[in-house]
């Protein structure tokens, strides 16, 4: 099984917000008639508009991962002419939204972008106080302000998405982009280039491999009954836990899914940190399947999990879930994070969490 949720949680952002957010006021200086117009023009194109994404602020530093969710969700939405810039708009000391907004159109009148406008974030805050703003630029190739937006606390659409890190921030602002710019929301919208840069730099491996682990996922669901599972220690930061195999293996013939054993066994397996947590998924399923196919088994499937933990601050980032027949070859390939369903419900803080939230996903391969 693959996932094909890419919105769900295709970057993981380790990078904490590290400057200082700006006077905490929503309410943005009047806007003049020429700006209205040109507002006006833009919601007239809708999705046909076409728009550079310029990297997104994040405290002190700029992301071009985090200018690319912007730009995969807005593709989602029905917007086809996007691109992703290199270079960097740095605000300097400009505060006043109003200002920034005039810095960012000066910026883009000197770019030699191909699209009509330019779309600039910032996502501000400190790691203890959390998000304090999400603001929103658009300016179009002339070097005119077409846009301005700050979402903050007590705000309506703030409040409600109530944003903690870079994804749902983005996730904020694209709701303040769809209503406001009307973009719309094109539940059929095929993936574009958004998607095909996403996958390249995420390691997603080709349509005929993801093919061939559909079938044998579904091999493994008509053969679960009769067949035999190792599950190895979890991954958690850079060891290895064999207390969690343990006990994953116990909660796995519990819950009468597969019979499970545990190999609680060291093993070499090292992953590249990455802000792309689709990178970081792959390289493990790849780091996985390398090391069975040196190290075979004697059973019809292994299982390998990877749980991305905080265990001094309670915190779960996301659950990599691999698994290999006994060639290696991959079966599923999973992951759940703070925007899917399962994981909401456990809510997972500890090591046993994550097992638990591993047998939901194991259930559902299964079901």
């Amino acid at each position: 099984m693959v996932n094909s949720r890419i919105l769900g949680a295709m970057v993981f952002i380790s990078a904490v917000f590290l400057a200082g957010c700006a006077s905490p006021s929503s309410k943005v200086g009047s806007v003049d008639r020429q700006q209205q117009r040109l507002l006006q023009e833009l919601k007239g194109k809708g999705v046909g508009a076409s728009i550079t994404i310029y990297p997104v602020r994040l405290g002190n530093t700029h992301s071009k991962d985090v200018a690319e969710v912007v730009g995969l969700m807005l593709e989602k939405g029905g917007m086809g002419d996007l691109y992703i810039a290199d270079a960097i708009f740095d605000p300097g000391a400009a505060d006043d939204l109003e200002q920034l907004g005039e810095n960012f159109a000066g910026f883009v009148s000197q770019q030699s972008q191909a699209a009509e406008y330019g779309l600039y974030a910032e996502f501000l805050g400190s790691p203890k106080s959390g998000v304090k703003q999400v603001r929103g630029l658009i300016a179009d190739r002339a070097g005119r302000v077409v846009w301005t937006d700050r979402q903050v606390p007590g705000d309506a659409d703030f409040d409600k998405v109530q944003p903690k890190c870079p994804m749902s921030c983005c996730v904020l602002l694209n709701k303040r982009l769809t209503s406001v710019l009307n973009f719309g929301d094109s539940r059929n919208a095929k993936p574009g280039k958004m998607v095909e840069l996403w996958e390249k730099k995420s390691g997603v491996p080709d349509e005929k491999e993801r093919l061939a682990i559909e079938k044998r996922a579904e091999v493994f669901k008509e053969s679960a009954s009769s067949a035999e599972m190792v599950v190895f220690a979890a991954r958690i930061g850079k060891s290895f836990n064999s207390r969690a195999a343990v006990d994953l293996a116990s909660m796995i013939n519990a819950r009468k899914l597969v019979a499970a054993k545990c190999n609680d066994q060291s093993v070499n397996i090292v992953v590249k940190p990455s802000s792309n947590q689709q990178r970081v998924l792959w390289d493990f399923a790849r780091a996985v399947r390398e090391y069975i196919k040196k190290n075979p088994v004697d059973s019809d499937y292994a299982l390998f999990a990877d749980y991305m933990l905080d265990q001094k601050r309670g915190e779960v980032h996301a659950v990599h879930l691999v698994i290999c027949d006994r060639n290696g070859d991959w079966v599923v390939v999973e992951f759940q994070n703070s925007h899917q369903a399962e994981y909401k419900r456990i809510a997972p803080e500890s090591v046993d969490d994550c097992n638990r939230l591993v047998v939901e996903i194991l259930k559902d391969c299964l079901g």
